[in-house]
């Protein structure tokens, strides 16, 4: 929708502090009363555009997802997304995820901790790797968390996403197979 991405547009070239509905209105040269037909508030075009966002990023991830053979080329394929993400929107996703309204107990926008992506890679984990599904679980959050750190190297600059995605998925890979054979071993 044009009004979420010239929201978007002003909130990655000028910051949150200069989001209003106003602006958003003149970016997009439409009325303020048509911004306001759409969206009630600053605080509801921001979860909008948010949701918006995580809603696409998963959607490509789980169709990249379904559609890997074996686990190494889900985790290329889901890596490769992520990472792609962050390098073209990563300050505008940032920016809404640190936003107190957005995120907070209150907030209209809430990550859920194990959302359908996470699970499906469990899923896989557990049975590739032959572990229970909660210890998959926690191999996933690991993952994602390798995942988090390179997305934070990439905004920071100074290496090309692509090294970052290889080595990231060598790492997730070294990662769930030490910690999976870990758990067997504990049996």
């Amino acid at each position: 929708m044009q009004l979420l991405e010239c929201a978007a547009r002003l909130i990655t070239s000028e910051g949150l502090e200069v989001l209003s509905m106003e602006r958003v209105a003149e970016e997009a040269g439409v009325s303020k009363a048509l911004v306001y037909a759409y969206f009630e508030s600053r605080k509801g075009l921001l979860a909008c555009l948010l949701q918006a966002d995580l809603i696409r990023i998963q959607a490509e991830q789980a169709r990249a997802a379904q559609g890997a053979q074996t686990f190494p080329e889900l985790v290329r394929a889901t890596t490769h997304i992520a990472l792609a993400e962050i390098e073209r929107r990563g300050p505008l996703l940032r920016r809404l995820l640190n936003e107190p309204s957005l995120t907070g107990a209150t907030g209209l926008v809430r990550m859920r901790r194990h959302d359908a992506n996470a699970r499906y890679l469990a899923r896989r984990i557990q049975s590739e790797f032959d572990v229970s599904y909660a210890h998959a679980l926690k191999l996933t959050e690991i993952g994602l968390g390798l995942t988090i750190a390179a997305g934070e190297l990439i905004q920071r600059g100074g290496a090309r996403r692509e090294e970052i995605e290889a080595t990231t998925c060598a790492m997730i890979m070294a990662a769930v197979r030490a910690g999976a054979e870990t758990i067997r071993a504990r049996r």
